[in-house]
C-alpha cells in the first residue's frame, strides 16, 4: 500500500485508505528519507517514543512535581507492551497515540472547558478514523460533561465537544461523498469478522484477560507487571483511604478525579472491546480474530494509571536514605526485565532475518526465493538498492508449505545457477502460520541434491518444530537462453497464443513464456508475434523484476516500432525506472507513453496520473539509508548486551 501511495499519490480506495491518520505519517516519511527500513518503521519509532512524553505531560498538568512525572515517564517508556509495539509495524499504535492525545488534552485544559472539548473531539477524531474502535471512549467523555452540566451548570465543554466533533465528522463525510460516492465508507469496509458459536464463546472471551494477565501464544509476557502493579495499587489506595494513618501519610492516596477518568476509560474500553460484537449483523456473535496489538489503544491508560498510582502510593516509603529512589529503581528494573521477555521472540526473528540480509546482500544471488510475505520485504526493502540484479519470486498466491514444494519442483529445471532457497524462516513472530512457506519440516520429499547448504541458523526461538532456517544455494546447470519450461507440441499459432494466455492467467509466467517462445522461433512475422512478444515482456513486470522487464520492452519497440501495444511498453518502461529510482528515465518513458497514445487510451490516463505523482529521489534518502544502518548495527550491540546481562540469546 505504502509503494502504491508514493507511486500513484494518496487514494480513499479500500478500508486501509479511509484510515488516512495511520498511512499519512508512513507517506510523509517515504517522501522525505526515501523507500528504506528505517523510514518504514520512523513513524512508529516516533509515535511510541512519544507516549512516555504524553505521560510526563499528562501528570505535570495534573499538579505532580518533577520527580513523579519523570517517573511516569520512564514506567510507559519500559512497560513491556510499549516497548513491544513500538518495535513492531502494527497500525494499533497510531489509535492509542491518539487516544493518549485526547487524554492528555482533557488533563491539560481542565481549566479551559471550551479549548478541552474542541482538543479532546479532535484527538478522537483522528483516531475514530484509525480504528472505529475509538468509539468506546465517546460514553466516558460525554457522561463526563452530561455530569458537569448537572452538577456544576457548565455546559461550554460539552458544546465544544460535540461541535467540533459534528463538525470534521460532517466535513469528513461530505469529503467521502464526493471521493468515494459514499458517505460512511468505514461502514462499508469491516474487517474480516467470523460467527462464533455459543459454547465456543467463553474461550473466546478469555483470550484478551489472558494476554493481559499471562502473555502471548509463545509463552512470553506482553504486559509484564503492569495489570499486576494496577491491581496492586488500586486495592491498596481502595484500602489505605480506609485507614487514617495511611490517608494522613499519603495524601493523594485515595482516588481522585483522574483516577476515576482512568479507572472508567480503561473499563468502558476493555469492556466494549471484549463484549461488543465486531458487525452490525446481530443474527450472532461475530468477533474478529482476537489478537494482542487490539490491546495497544488500552496499554497507555493501564501503565499511565499502574504508574500514578505508585507515585501516589510512593509517599508511604520513608523519604530517607533514598528509600523512594530505590523503590522506584526496583519497579523500573523488574518492567525491564519484563521488556526483555517481551520481546525476546521478535529479538530471535529479527537475528536470522539480519543474517541472511548481511549474507544476500554480500552475494547478490540472482535469484531468491522464500516466504511471501518475507520476500516482500527483501524485495521491497533489504536487497532493492544492495542489490538490484537480484530476483526475489514472489510465489504466486500460495501460502501452504505442500504448496510451496510443488512450487520450488516446478522452478528447479529452470533456476539459474547460484539461485539462493531459505528454508525454516517463520513468516511472522506472532499469530504467525507454521505450515505456510518453505519448511522442509512439512516437506513430502527431500531437498534436491543440487541444493546445497550455505548457512544454517538456529531455529527461530518459537518455533514448535525447531527447524533451523536454512540457505541453499542452486547447482544445478546454468539457465541459458531461457529454455522451453514443457514440451510445446507443434501446434498452429493461434493455438500456441491461446495456450499461453492460459498459462499466463494461471499465474504461470515462465509456462507463459515457453508457449510464447515457441510461437516467435516458430512462426517469425506471424500476425500474433508482436502480442507474443509483449506477453514475453510483460511476465516480467509481474513477476517484479524491473530490469528485465525494461530491456525486454526496449527490445520489443526496436522489434516492432509500430506495434499497437507500443504505448504499454513505454509505460511498462517507465514503471520499471520508477521502481529502481531511476526519475529521470520513467519520466520520459511516461512522456513516450502519452505521444503515442490516442486520447481515450487508457495507458494515456495512466501515465499522465504517473507524471503527475512523478518525484525525484527523496531529499534525505542518504539519511535514511544511514539511518537503517545505524539500527542494524544498534541492535546487533543491542542483542550482545542483553544476553550478557543475562537475556537468551537472539
Amino acid at each position: 500500500m505504502i509503494r502504491s501511495l508514493m507511486e500513484d499519490g494518496p487514494s480513499f480506495e479500500g478500508h486501509l485508505r479511509y484510515r488516512f491518520p495511520m498511512w499519512v505519517f508512513n507517506y510523509l516519511a517515504q517522501l522525505g528519507f526515501g523507500n528504506h527500513e528505517a523510514t518504514f518503521f520512523l513513524p512508529t519509532w516516533l509515535l511510541s517514543s512519544l507516549l512516555p512524553v504524553l505521560a510526563y505531560g499528562t501528570l505535570r498538568a495534573a499538579g505532580y512535581g518533577l520527580a513523579g512525572s519523570l517517573f511516569a515517564g520512564a514506567f510507559v517508556a519500559l512497560s513491556p507492551f510499549e516497548v513491544l509495539i513500538g518495535a513492531l509495524r502494527a497500525n494499533d499504535l497510531f489509535v492509542e497515540f491518539f487516544l493518549a492525545c485526547a487524554f492528555w488534552s482533557f488533563v491539560r485544559f481542565e481549566r479551559a472547558p471550551r479549548s478541552q472539548g474542541a482538543s479532546v473531539a479532535l484527538a478522537l477524531w483522528l483516531a475514530f478514523y484509525a480504528k472505529l474502535w475509538s468509539l468506546f471512549l465517546y460514553p466516558v467523555v460525554g457522561v463526563h460533561y452530561l455530569v458537569r452540566l448537572v452538577r456544576e451548570r457548565d455546559g461550554r465543554g460539552l458544546v465544544a465537544f460535540v461541535g467540533t466533533s459534528l463538525v470534521l465528522h460532517a466535513a469528513a463525510c461530505a469529503f467521502w461523498r464526493g471521493t468515494t460516492n459514499t458517505w460512511t465508507p468505514f461502514l462499508e469496509h469491516l474487517s474480516a469478522t467470523y460467527p462464533v458459536s455459543a459454547d465456543q464463546l467463553s474461550t473466546l472471551f478469555l483470550e484478551y484477560p489472558r494476554a493481559i494477565f499471562v502473555g502471548s501464544e509463545h509463552g512470553n509476557t506482553l504486559f509484564g507487571l503492569v495489570p499486576y502493579l494496577l491491581v496492586g495499587g488500586l486495592g491498596l489506595s481502595i484500602f489505605g483511604r480506609r485507614v487514617p494513618a495511611l490517608a494522613a501519610r499519603a495524601p493523594r492516596i485515595a482516588l481522585d478525579r483522574y483516577d476515576v477518568w482512568l479507572l472508567c476509560s480503561c473499563l468502558v474500553f476493555f469492556g466494549l472491546l471484549e463484549l461488543f460484537p465486531n458487525n452490525f449483523t446481530f443474527d450472532r456473535y461475530y468477533s474478529v480474530p482476537r489478537i494482542f496489538r487490539y490491546l495497544a489503544p488500552l496499554s497507555f491508560g493501564l501503565s499511565l494509571f499502574a504508574a500514578k498510582l505508585l507515585v501516589d502510593l510512593g509517599q508511604l516509603v520513608p523519604a530517607r536514605l533514598g528509600l523512594r529512589w530505590i523503590a522506584a529503581l526496583g519497579v523500573l528494573v523488574l518492567l525491564a526485565s519484563g521488556t526483555l521477555e517481551a520481546v525476546a521472540p521478535g529479538r530471535s526473528h529479527h537475528a536470522r532475518v539480519a543474517a541472511l540480509r548481511e549474507e544476500l546482500r554480500t552475494s547478490c544471488p540472482p535469484v531468491v526465493m522464500l516466504e511471501l510475505r518475507q520476500a516482500i520485504f527483501f524485495r521491497e526493502l533489504h536487497l532493492r538498492v544492495a542489490c538490484p540484479g537480484s530476483v526475489v519470486l514472489r510465489p504466486p498466491g500460495i501460502h501452504q508449505t505442500r504448496d510451496y514444494e510443488r512450487w520450488l519442483q516446478e522452478l528447479e529445471p529452470r533456476l539459474p545457477t547460484g539461485a539462493v532457497l531459505v528454508t525454516g524462516l517463520i513468516q511472522f513472530v506472532y499469530y504467525a502460520c507454521y505450515i505456510c512457506g518453505p519448511r522442509l519440516s512439512h516437506f513430502e520429499a527431500a531437498l534436491d541434491p543440487r541444493w546445497s547448504l550455505v548457512r544454517e541458523l538456529a531455529p527461530v526461538g518459537f518455533d514448535p518444530a525447531r527447524e533451523p532456517v536454512r540457505l541453499w544455494r542452486w547447482s544445478g546447470r546454468p539457465l541459458s537462453a531461457e529454455g522451453e519450461v514443457v514440451p510445446v507440441p507443434a501446434l498452429a499459432p493461434p493455438q500456441l497464443f491461446e495456450r499461453g494466455i492460459e498459462r499466463f492467467d494461471a499465474q504461470d509466467y515462465p509456462g507463459t513464456r515457453a508457449w510464447m517462445r515457441a510461437l516467435l522461433d516458430r512462426f517469425p512475422g506471424h500476425a500474433l508475434e508482436s502480442d507474443a512478444a509483449y506477453f514475453v515482456a510483460v511476465t516480467y513486470w509481474r513477476e517484479r523484476d524491473p530490469q528485465r522487464t525494461s530491456g525486454e520492452f526496449e527490445a520489443f519497440l526496436a522489434q516492432f516500432p509500430s506495434s499497437r501495444l507500443r504505448r504499454a511498453a513505454h509505460y511498462h518502461i517507465g514503471l520499471s525506472h520508477r521502481m529502481l529510482g531511476h526519475y529521470a528515465a520513467a519520466k520520459a518513458a511516461f512522456e513516450a507513453t502519452v505521444r503515442s497514445s490516442e486520447v481515450l487510451d487508457p495507458e494515456r490516463e495512466y501515465a499522465l496520473q504517473a507524471l503527475g505523482s512523478l518525484h525525484g529521489p527523496a531529499p534525505l534518502d542518504a539519511a535514511g539509508r544511514g539511518l537503517t544502518e545505524l539500527v542494524y548495527r544498534f541492535q546487533a550491540q543491542a542483542d550482545r548486551l542483553g544476553t550478557r546481562l543475562g537475556a537468551s540469546e537472539p
